[in-house]
């Protein structure tokens, strides 16, 4: 990605703030956060995902899991 310019956000609202207003033209961060943004009245269908999700383990690690009670 050398020809992107990063910019930084304290919190992931930020994030979220800033790309619903234009000042930004694309966010990457955690897919289930921004599903549920997304989804949600915050957003007010503003923005959409743009490909398929980035998997790189050496960098992401393994990926997530979800945990629930047995029974």
């Amino acid at each position: 990605f050398n020809t992107v310019q990063v910019v930084t956000f304290d919190t992931p609202e930020d994030l979220y703030a800033g790309l619903k207003a234009g000042k930004i033209d694309a966010a990457f961060g955690d897919g289930m956060r921004f599903a549920f943004w997304l989804g949600g009245s915050d957003a007010a269908g503003c923005c959409r995902f743009a490909g398929g999700p980035y998997l790189a383990p050496e960098y992401l690690g393994s990926g997530m899991a979800i945990a629930t009670r047995a029974g």
